[in-house]
């Protein structure tokens, strides 16, 4: 008897791990380009899209001042509201990294949309060079909704540093998203 027939069937997709190289400071340039990105991997069949962390405004900030002027809110800002668009017309889901503004506060932050629109938030704990960019270290993560939708199983968003420290990423936690 072969075990490959007793072998458990999971669904396959196709997943886009996006490279781009986002210019520090030029917002709407790199709306553009990540949105061409969205489209470009879509159309090779791609339903889930993984965008660099902070691609809408680049990676370093000089000062708080240029990260509060390319900072924006989340759900309802310019760049989630265009890749939740996006997400909408193209059937996909998009994981990108963003620089919210939530209040005085700046955050490295990962959103999730779908065709369903906007589904989370993820802030990122542990900061790259803390006390060097002007970014505010999140809270630990709390319960929100799930992604049932998002394929076919739960996801959640961690940054890459999560990994390295005790605190569990979210998924082990069974807590997926902020939700607000």
């Amino acid at each position: 008897m072969s075990h490959a027939a007793d072998a458990v069937k999971f669904p396959s997709y196709r997943v886009a791990a996006v490279q781009m190289a986002p210019e520090i400071g030029a917002k709407e340039a790199n709306i553009k380009k990540s949105l061409l990105k969205i489209q470009e991997a879509a159309a090779a069949g791609a339903v889930l899209i993984v965008l660099p962390e902070l691609c809408n405004s680049g990676y370093v900030f000089n000062s708080r001042e240029e990260a509060f002027a390319l900072s924006e809110s989340v759900p309802d800002g310019p760049t989630v509201t265009a890749w939740a668009d996006a997400a909408q017309r193209l059937g996909v889901h998009v994981a990108a990294g963003i620089c919210e503004r939530a209040g005085a506060c700046l955050y490295n932050a990962a959103v999730l949309v779908g065709p369903e629109g906007y589904i989370g938030t993820f802030r990122k704990v542990h900061l790259w060079g803390e006390g060097k960019m002007p970014l505010t270290s999140s809270a630990p993560i709390v319960a929100a909704r799930s992604a049932t939708s998002l394929l076919s199983g739960r996801a959640s968003l961690w940054g890459r540093r999560a990994g390295r420290w005790p605190d569990r990423p979210p998924a082990a936690q069974k807590k997926s998203f902020m939700r607000r």
